[in-house]
């Protein structure tokens, strides 16, 4: 049974430093030698001094240390011991220095605390090379207040109904403590609609270098047309400087390629007074075969107002993924009322075969205001891949329908 390799490592506890050079937080385990690697990494941090600047990159240990593509986040945090999210997307090629990629965090002053990390190393080289795509940008330019394309990418020749999960990502250094930053993951497969995961947010410090990452289900419901993902991003007017684009990548994977899975999405906002967790969206998987399943999830946070926090999880059958510590770990604080948080998480968990598991995507939030979520996806997928060629390369109709029968998938996309 061909399978994807998987490599997944989190921290369960809090991890803190003091130090004025890079501490490491999480060292993935080891890399072999010449294989190519895209790495998804979700971390959530706070600092004691919120006027202190708050350093984070990951490093290859495996290529002499070097500093993974812009992975480098600057921040000062919005609020005392309010935690925050990290995010990163790209590619690596493991070199013959052993050892995985650490993640690591310093500080300018005051103590920082990592509170929980979710990093995955994905191995695609047992997939068809039409059912995954992977685009990086790293032209740095200074934004203007129209969007621009950044990383973009077209799936030639998808068939009707095929399904997707895609990861976008951004990184930018800010000049202007008031001029946003707005910028979101589009498609233009015509199904999906004008609306998009999305993302706004601003620095509360000129010269921080943030990051987002976005995550969303697609259902292909076209005939014969190529479908191009893109990342767009631009400033909002109203800054006295222009805030700099940095580097963006989309990762995208075909689920059909895979023997099970699931997924769903859903544009409408969720709005209430309730404060502590709750459910947002929820899928069942039952893998044919026991093994690694992934699963990943987004939504976007609208809070209204600034400081008004909110928090994520993935549950499998009741218990979060991969360990406790988003349960109290806050993952979103905005600095603005107008701001747009996605928060992006993903994980990993052992399926039983033939046995169905429940996974939801939780959120929370610490104000009673009536306030919420929109733009949510999760996706659940075997490391497993599908028997035989099922890449659109060998459009058979009879094979591609045999493969969807049964609990091989379970979608839902609501607008």
């Amino acid at each position: 049974m061909a399978s994807i390799g998987v490599i997944h490592n989190a921290v369960s506890s809090d991890v803190a430093t003091a130090e004025t050079s890079y501490q490491a937080v999480l060292e993935s385990d080891a890399l072999t030698n010449g294989t190519t690697y895209h790495v998804i990494c979700h971390a959530t941090h706070a600092q004691a001094s919120h006027n202190a600047l708050t350093y984070y990159q990951i490093i290859d240990k495996t290529n002499g240390d070097a500093v993974l593509d812009q992975s480098t986040m600057v921040r000062k945090f919005y609020g005392r011991n309010k935690g925050q999210s990290y995010f990163y997307l790209g590619k690596i090629t493991a070199g013959g220095d052993g050892g995985g990629i650490e993640l690591q965090q310093k500080v300018a002053s005051g103590t920082v605390t990592t509170e929980f990390v979710s990093m995955m190393l994905l191995d695609l080289s047992n997939m068809d090379e039409a059912d995954y795509f992977f685009a990086s940008d790293s032209t740095a330019t200074e934004h203007t207040t129209s969007y621009v394309d950044r990383a973009s990418i077209t799936n030639p020749d998808p068939r009707t109904n095929d399904e997707y999960v895609v990861w976008g990502w951004l990184s930018t250094t800010m000049d202007d403590t008031t001029a946003s930053v707005d910028a979101y993951l589009s498609s233009t497969e015509a199904a999906v609609g004008a609306t998009h995961p999305r993302a706004n947010y601003e620095a509360k410090d000129a010269g921080a270098q943030l990051n987002t990452m976005f995550c969303r289900y697609y259902e292909y419901g076209g005939v014969n047309k190529d479908i191009t993902w893109k990342i767009s991003s631009k400033d909002e007017s109203g800054g006295s400087a222009l805030n700099d684009y940095e580097a963006s990548a989309i990762l995208g994977l075909r689920l059909n390629a895979f023997k099970n899975f699931s997924g769903t999405y859903e544009d409408t906002e969720t709005v209430n007074t309730t404060t502590g967790y709750q459910g947002l969206e929820t899928i069942s998987l039952t893998p044919t075969n026991s093994g690694g399943v992934i699963a990943t999830a987004c939504c976007v946070w609208s809070p209204t107002a600034a400081n008004f926090t909110s928090q994520v999880r993935i549950q499998v059958d009741g218990s979060t993924s991969p360990n406790a510590a988003p349960d109290s770990a806050l993952a979103a604080n905005p600095n603005d009322a107008g701001d747009e948080l996605p928060l992006s998480y993903i994980t990993k968990y052992s399926g039983s075969a033939a046995t169905a598991a429940t996974l939801d995507l939780d959120v929370a939030k610490t104000v009673s205001n009536s306030v919420g979520w929109s733009m949510r996806s999760l996706v659940a997928f075997t490391e497993e891949l599908q028997d035989g060629d099922v890449s659109h390369k060998n459009n058979v109709t009879g094979l591609r329908s045999g493969s969807r029968l049964g609990n091989f998938r379970n979608k839902r996309i609501r607008r």
